[in-house]
């Protein structure tokens, strides 16, 4: 799924609903803290701090930081 966290890259099957990118995004920061030497990283280059500041999720969950904005 982390390929499908940038933007510029088309979901390939039938979509229901609007897409919550923020959604994907916030299970790549919980999946990258268990797992923090795989390629989940990768996926979070494409947001931001501010994409999660109303995550509550965030001060109970264990959750990997995002990479510095160059």
């Amino acid at each position: 799924m982390a390929q499908f966290a940038d933007p510029k890259r088309e979901w390939p099957y039938k979509q229901i609903h609007s897409p919550n990118r923020n959604e994907l995004g916030e299970l790549l920061l919980r999946a990258a803290a268990e797992y923090p030497e795989s390629k989940l990283k990768d996926g979070l280059k494409f947001y931001k701090a501010g994409d999660f500041a109303g995550s509550s999720a965030r001060l109970y969950l264990k959750m990997a930081q995002l990479p510095a904005a160059k």
